[in-house]
């Protein structure tokens, strides 16, 4: 093990299983180049009225920007005449669509009905329009081939692609697709972590991926599940995509790649197992000296009021990883008992890639600090500080940014 000095106290730091790149300043994190502002409310409800006033399928995300879908049939002039009522600065791309209204909706009825296959009623089966491509994309965990009467019947008009869909149980513990930021995780090896939080790349594309601790594994490519409370295995979050052992740092995406895969914008918050309580993610934070975070283990659950004593930590733990050129923070105890705050939890093994993060007023949103990754002992056993890991110098270093409540 390893020994260093934390405080005046000699340490041995340990990361939180269950069973890289150099580091940035912390200043705020520049705008992705080309990407555009995003409009404001009252533009979204003029766009919302547009695209009811005109009877448009409706308005759609896009890859670089939104997309305000038009019926089949709608004229050259008519289509003109709703670009230039669009409200100035908002980058709304509009398309004419190989779909009218009624024939998207039968479309979907047939494929929700499942009886384009004998076995399709026991199989999971989602519907969604793909504005880019101009399709309907159709999600199943049924054999793709048992979909050929249903794309033969309709040529053209459908995309493909095998994905579990599950009913959501409202807790860490049960989480399905899209998945939150604090869910409990199981590997390959057996080990329980926590999940992070959602991310995507810089370049805007539709990529998205899960941050975790680099601890949590061993290799990229491992398999990673949602952990139930009984210790088995529910469903798939992904395998490890990429990793940064000179920063604990590991992303996780489905089969090795990152994908449009459903991570959400949102934490699994509550101080229980069985709390289904959850915090959108708006945004992030630097991490300050003084500033008391949250941190939403599998473990302890989400608990409070831990201010952080060090903001440019430096360790290795024993083994390969390590949170080098002070990209790793410390944050403390802390507590409610006035005047001492000291009776607070301290985070334990399970807690690793858990988000750490400062609540808004509300207590309904998040600003992300990082994820939390060890605990410091002092010579006789004792835990001093937890250990975390600065999303902001990440994000540098990997280019990539967070989900936030704007990811819709």
């Amino acid at each position: 093990m390893i020994g260093m000095a934390v405080g005046a106290l000699a340490a041995l730091a340990l990361p939180l299983t269950g069973t890289a790149s150099s580091w940035a300043a912390d200043t705020p994190l520049p705008s992705p180049a080309g990407k555009a502002s995003e409009p404001t409310q009252a533009q979204w409800h003029k766009v919302d009225a547009l695209s009811r006033s005109h009877h448009a399928l409706g308005v759609f995300d896009g890859d670089a920007e939104p997309v305000l879908a038009l019926p089949k049939g709608t004229s050259a002039a008519e289509r003109a005449k709703i670009e230039g009522e669009l409200p100035a600065g908002t980058n709304i791309t509009v398309k004419t669509s190989q779909f009218t209204q009624p024939t998207m909706d039968k479309i979907r009825d047939v494929v929700t009905a499942r009886k384009w296959n004998r076995e399709a009623i026991t199989h999971s089966v989602s519907v969604m329009y793909d504005a880019e491509k101009d399709k309907l994309l159709v999600q199943t965990d049924a054999p793709l081939a048992s979909l050929k009467a249903l794309t033969d019947a309709y040529p053209g008009t459908i995309e493909t692609r095998n994905a579990r869909v599950e009913p959501v149980i409202d807790t860490r513990f049960g989480d399905n697709a899209p998945f939150n930021g604090g869910a409990s995780t199981i590997t390959e090896t057996g080990g329980s972590c926590t999940a992070g939080f959602g991310v995507k790349p810089e370049s805007g594309t539709s990529a998205r991926a899960m941050i975790t601790a680099a601890h949590c594994n061993t290799a990229v490519g491992q398999n990673v599940w949602n952990r139930r409370l009984d210790n088995s295995a529910g469903a798939w979050m992904g395998s490890v995509y990429q990793r940064d052992r000179d920063a604990d740092v590991e992303m996780l995406a489905p089969g090795g790649a990152a994908g449009p895969f459903p991570y959400n914008f949102e934490l699994w918050g509550g101080g229980t197992a069985t709390s289904g309580t959850d915090l959108f993610v708006r945004g992030d934070t630097v991490a300050s000296t003084g500033t008391k975070v949250c941190v939403s283990g599998s473990m302890t659950y989400n608990h409070c009021g831990h201010p952080i004593s060090s903001t440019a930590f430096t360790v290795c733990y024993p083994g390969s990883t390590c949170i080098k050129n002070g990209r790793g923070f410390l944050f403390d105890r802390g507590g409610t008992n006035f005047p001492y705050y000291n009776n607070g939890k301290f985070t334990i093994p399970g807690d690793s890639g858990a988000p750490v993060y400062v609540p808004d007023s509300t207590n309904s949103a998040a600003w992300i600090v990082g994820i939390n990754s060890g605990i410091a002992y002092d010579c006789c056993g004792h835990p001093q500080h937890m250990i975390g890991v600065k999303w902001r110098s990440t994000a540098y270093s990997v280019n990539w940014e967070l989900l936030t409540d704007t990811d819709h």
